[in-house]
């Protein structure tokens, strides 16, 4: 992820008078929990959140919560180990604790559209030289939230776990990426938004039905603010963030189609209030 952006790359349209409001950033935050927006939530009927599904209509993704993993030891030439703890040793058996034993966890623990929380081990480093026993070595993991989980808690819960299984080994840092679930909108407005969008999708040939996806998007932040919120945009998530990253011309232009719809025949206001 890129650098949260700053306040000359991003920007906002809104029309006092209009029944809609576009808003935009330019890049991904690194930590993306939200940047305002709340004061729109009395007054939005819904927010269609922009990316690439195929033009699917998304309304459930999962969350994520990133943190590094930390074991530390004396170091010393690699020709006298006995006695010496070994950081990457140690390290070693805590990723085969998070697959055997986490991991396994959170497979019984399925979520309609989303599936189960998952945690996988991303990156890993340790090491200074091959003759050479490592003061250090970490691991940085990523575990997928669900929605009614809450991205610190989780993250809490991991910690006090790795830390009284290895009691002083391993150090699990603070979070340093916290992003929130989009829960399926089931009842109320939220099911009422969703399925006016899922109106316009069809009258553009498209399958209405709102279907869940693994990544994280803005919708969650929009969402915890009080707006219904759905995801859907041209393009596949197969090529984001690729060198050839690309969207077809056809899905570019069906997908307005379905936005011109929406803001045309849809409500376009809140329940008891202005549109926005």
């Amino acid at each position: 992820m890129g650098p949260k952006p700053s306040a000359a790359n991003r920007r906002s349209v809104v029309s006092a008078s209009a029944s809609w409001a576009c808003a935009g950033t330019a890049a991904e935050p690194a930590n993306p929990t939200g940047d305002g927006g709340e004061g729109f939530a009395a007054r939005c009927a819904g927010a269609v959140v922009g990316e690439p599904t195929s033009l699917a209509l998304v309304v459930a993704h999962k969350g994520v919560v990133r943190c590094r993993i930390v074991a530390k030891g004396p170091g010393g030439h690699s020709s006298l180990p006995e006695g010496r703890v070994n950081p990457i040793e140690t390290i070693a058996e805590v990723v085969r604790y998070l697959r055997d034993e986490v991991a396994t966890r959170l497979t019984a623990r399925q979520q309609p559209l989303v599936g189960a929380p998952t945690l996988v081990v991303t990156q890993i480093s340790g090491g200074s030289g091959p003759n050479v026993l490592p003061e250090r070595c970490e691991i940085t993991i990523d575990r997928r939230t669900v929605g009614g989980e809450e991205p610190t808690q989780v993250w809490r819960e991991l910690k006090d776990e790795l830390e009284n299984r290895f009691p002083g080994r391993v150090e699990v840092a603070p979070p340093h990426v916290v992003d929130y679930a989009l829960p399926a909108q089931d009842d109320g407005i939220g099911a009422a938004f969703s399925a006016e969008v899922g109106r316009a999708l069809a009258a553009h040939g498209l399958d209405p039905a709102g279907i869940g996806v693994g990544h994280g998007t803005d919708a969650s932040k929009i969402c915890r603010a009080g707006v219904p919120s759905v995801v859907f945009g041209p393009g596949s998530m197969a090529e984001a963030h690729t060198p050839g990253e690309f969207i077809e011309l056809g899905q570019l232009a069906t997908a307005t189609d379905v936005l011109v719809t929406l803001l045309t025949t849809g409500s376009g206001r809140a329940p008891g209030g202005e549109g926005g």
